[in-house]
């Protein structure tokens, strides 16, 4: 697992996020979410996808830990794809994602 503490761990974060590409990733996880056709939208399957590499890079266990802290971090929602006025991804959307992509293919993307 990584770790950051400290200050820099946003810095960090955002580096990451702003050296990686991370399209490989969005792939995979799009496969598993519909594009038209009836039912709302996904809610930002690659925003979703960041919070769980938030999860794992700061040693969050629970997803309404997660949770909790995207809706009260900005820097956080901003990590995740979660623009100004916009509702945080709640608990439900999180735990769907990580039963529609799979945990076998979240082990593959994120070790």
């Amino acid at each position: 697992m990584i770790s950051l503490g400290g200050q820099d761990e946003y810095e960090t974060l955002e580096t990451f996020f702003g050296n990686v590409d991370l399209s490989f990733a969005e792939k995979l996880v799009a496969e598993c979410f519909h594009t038209c056709g009836p039912g709302m939208p996904p809610r930002k399957p690659l925003g979703v996808f960041r919070a769980f590499i938030v999860m794992r890079t700061k040693g969050v266990r629970s997803l309404r830990e997660i949770v909790r802290l995207v809706n009260v971090d900005s820097r956080l929602r901003r990590l995740c794809l979660i623009g100004k006025g916009e509702r945080g991804y709640p608990r439900s959307v999180i735990s769907r994602f990580a039963r529609r992509v799979g945990a076998e293919r979240l082990r593959r993307i994120i070790p």
